[in-house]
């Protein structure tokens, strides 16, 4: 079976260093997106004169329904016989608690991958195959939360539960102490990948109870701090130590986990 590997934010940073391994490893065709088409296709330009001549480009704000919905078109119309992969990388980092902060970072952390990964789950349960792989942070784990976010997310029945029953019940509350308070680094930025991870949880279930885990993997990836321009120069991680394991786990065989939190190919908590 053909496959086509998707990487959303691919012109940079991690998003980048993914497609270039992707391509290396020959796994057939690859969709890089970013929201700012001139960079986009430059960045497609840049990697076929370093001999990667598998790849593509299309564009995908991934804050925006509309453009989400004109990617999962696109490739229902051209790729609906492709085994799938992927890589919902592309995010956005931001200090501050307030409502557009929350809006903005929800949105594109959230609910962006989200509507992505649904968009083209049926032709990954159609054709039996799908990898998805979602960049979280060990910044997304629930102890940095505060009690109420913290109490929805970590329930015992969380994966049985329906997402949008859910994420419903997040909602934003400037009066959280916890969240709001001075040293609450990036609060947002932490509680979109909490939910994100919670997602990767419920769609695991949601595989294993039609028996597709095999088939079809979807897990989540703290990458560790890395040299990027979100990370900076002084991340102990270089690029392409941050991306092997969404690598590892976007070529695992029929035997890789489902429903799982890895940092450097070991599983972590939640």
């Amino acid at each position: 079976m053909n496959r086509l590997a998707i990487v959303t934010g691919g012109n940079r940073g991690l998003g980048l260093q993914i497609v270039k391994e992707l391509s290396r490893k020959g796994i057939g065709k690859i969709l890089l997106t970013a929201r700012d088409v001139s960079r986009g296709a430059e960045t497609v330009m840049n990697l076929e004169d370093q001999g990667l001549k598998n790849i593509s480009y299309h564009q995908l704000d991934v804050s925006d329904q509309s453009s989400i919905q004109k990617l999962v078109d696109h490739v229902h119309n051209n790729f609906s016989d492709h085994g799938l992969v992927l890589v919902n990388n592309a995010g956005i980092y931001k200090n501050g608690w307030n409502r557009q902060v929350y809006d903005e970072i929800m949105k594109t952390n959230c609910h962006g991958p989200v509507q992505l990964s649904e968009g083209l789950l049926p032709i990954m349960i159609k054709n039996s195959f799908g990898r998805i792989v979602n960049m979280s942070t060990g910044y997304g784990k629930l102890t940095y939360l505060s009690k109420g976010y913290k109490d929805i997310l970590s329930k015992d029945d969380l994966e049985k539960q329906e997402w949008n029953n859910v994420i419903s019940k997040i909602q934003f509350d400037g009066n959280d102490e916890k969240m709001k308070e001075p040293n609450a680094f990036v609060p947002v930025y932490k509680l979109s990948k909490a939910c994100l991870n919670a997602y990767t949880r419920i769609l695991a279930q949601r595989i294993r109870t039609k028996n597709l885990e095999k088939a079809i993997q979807v897990n989540a990836v703290d990458p560790g701090w890395v040299r990027t321009d979100m990370g900076g120069s002084g991340a102990p991680l270089s690029v392409e130590e941050g991306v092997d394991t969404a690598v590892w786990l976007a070529t695992m065989g029929e035997d890789g986990p489902c429903g799982k939190f890895f940092h450097k190919r070991k599983e972590t908590s939640w």
